[in-house]
């Protein structure tokens, strides 16, 4: 006899947790028939339109399905289901759909609405854009000031006027496409071009203008004939593994000059599986070899974003695999040096990304953001010196936090990497992605919009290929694009009740 009873409908659906990547979802199953046996499988979506919740009958197909559900239990069994992958900040509707194994489905449940939390560290406010005169390659920062470098460098001042440019020195030559590494004392610049004329020195630039040129010493030659970078290196991006810098990615060039490399084919694309690495010692850089017991795929990406998760392993996300500069890519890798003393490339995945975009013409700027947990209380005396934007009191202080009297339980200390670029996924923006790497190992990738005036959100340009960034104080973040420097404020803590962390 053909089975014509659908489950029946559930009527208790709610959220019992929010977080700022997703939410648990709770309700009582229903069963094969109506409230008897087991239903077959379970139908959850999620939408962010609200005919979603209008119509929920109609336009139920026309959710997100979410695809990690677990097989339903007996009619009047409890089920939870942790609805992930999702965007901070921003308002959903749920709703889910029983069936069972004959093909019948129940009326669609109750639609609840939640809204995600915000990720601490995220909010920025655009406060200033310093017109540049001519054309800047390069921003940079000693850990205090900020510097605009090829041609000349400048320490960016700012007070109460506005912002203006300090001369230091023009000695220093116009390098356009060169990364920069702050190794402590002085700025290391690799790889660039000037005019049609590809660099094949590294160069140290210190603070008051002095620019060196750097003795090339170890195992690898990095230019020349026999180089590893032949006549010179455009494209690639630096970082740091295991207290040396790594160059991931780019393209190497067969000829001094960049335009007849180009028209006579004369460049290749730098491999991810020997990589090179350096570290400076004075006014030397000693070069290494890195070979990785695995592959990327593609094994090769010209500006792809990179940066380190951790003392011994390094981010690379998105960059071009083609030539022909048709599409971003979209994966992301880890390489990371094991304890046998071996480096690996692994595919990687975050720990919560909605969308994951390609991005180009990117550029990075890394601060620290602390994560105030705090309690509300009626016991303790309250310390009346508190003011958080000057000083982070120790745990156990007692202080008024917008009129409620709290106690601060705990500090976290999160790495915030800011990625600049162009981004391609389900829609295309040129902005900002805001990457939060907490000390338990979690990675958090978050769209950042900050504010400009009267709350209005800031509108990006498109990004140049010649971006570059840095943060200053771990609050300012100055962004070089084109003939324009974009300064931004980002808040240094965030407070965060002990309700609403993570679990």
């Amino acid at each position: 006899m053909k089975d014509l009873i659908p489950p029946a409908t559930v009527r208790d659906l709610h959220v019992s947790y929010v977080d700022y990547y997703g939410a648990q979802i709770e309700f009582t199953a229903s069963g094969d028939d109506l409230m008897r046996g087991t239903a077959s499988e379970i139908e959850l979506r999620y939408s962010q339109d609200e005919n979603f919740a209008a119509n929920p009958e109609k336009n139920f197909r026309e959710g997100i399905e979410f695809p990690e559900v677990p097989f339903p239990p007996p009619a009047g069994g409890k089920v939870k289901i942790f609805l992930k992958n999702l965007e901070p900040n921003t308002k959903y509707f749920v709703a889910v759909r029983m069936w069972d194994d004959a093909g019948n489905f129940s009326d669609v449940s109750n639609v609840v609405a939640f809204q995600t939390k915000d990720v601490p560290g995220t909010s920025g406010l655009y406060i200033s854009k310093i017109d540049l005169q001519g054309t800047f390659f390069n921003l940079a920062s000693d850990g205090k000031d900020v510097y605009l470098m090829f041609p000349g460098i400048y320490k960016i001042k700012g007070d109460s006027v506005g912002y203006r440019l300090e001369s230091i020195s023009g000695g220093v030559p116009p390098i356009s496409g060169a990364q920069i590494v702050w190794d402590g004392e002085k700025f290391v610049s690799v790889g660039g071009v000037i005019g049609d004329g590809l660099v094949d020195l590294p160069l140290g630039i210190f603070p008051d203008g002095k620019a060196i040129i750097l003795e090339n010493r170890g195992k690898i030659i990095p230019f020349g004939e026999n180089g590893f970078f032949s006549s010179g290196l455009l494209g690639h991006k630096i970082s740091k593994i295991d207290g040396n810098f790594v160059i991931l990615g780019g393209t190497k060039f067969h000829s001094k000059s960049l335009n007849y490399a180009r028209e006579n084919g004369r460049f290749s694309r730098v491999g991810l599986e020997s990589l090179i690495s350096f570290k400076v010692e004075g006014n030397s850089i000693i070069w290494d070899e890195i070979l990785s017991s695995s592959l990327t795929s593609p094994i090769s990406r010209i500006v792809p974003s990179v940066f380190a998760i951790d003392d011994r392993a390094v981010l690379l996300w998105g960059g071009i695999t083609s030539d022909l500069d048709i599409a971003p890519e979209k994966s992301m890798y880890l390489l990371s040096k094991q304890q046998d003393g071996k480096y690996l490339w692994n595919p990687f995945l975050p720990y919560s990304i909605s969308v994951i975009y390609g991005v180009k013409n990117s550029c990075e700027a890394e601060s620290i953001v602390r994560i105030l947990r705090v309690e509300q209380t009626e016991y303790g005396e309250i310390d009346e010196e508190v003011d958080l934007d000057k000083n982070i009191p120790p745990p156990g202080t007692v202080f008024l936090l917008g009129g409620k009297k709290v106690v601060l339980k705990g500090v976290e200390v999160v790495r915030r990497v800011i990625i600049i670029g162009n981004f391609t996924g389900q829609e295309n923006f040129w902005g900002m992605v805001g990457v939060y790497i907490y000390q338990d190992g979690k990675v958090i990738f978050a769209n950042l919009k900050p504010k400009a005036k009267f709350g209005r959100e800031f509108v990006f340009p498109r990004i140049s290929p010649l971006c570059s960034a840095t943060f200053q104080e771990n609050k300012f973040l100055y962004i070089l694009n084109q003939n324009e420097v974009y300064v931004f404020r980002f808040k240094d803590y965030e407070v965060v009740f002990e309700d609403q962390v993570p679990k």
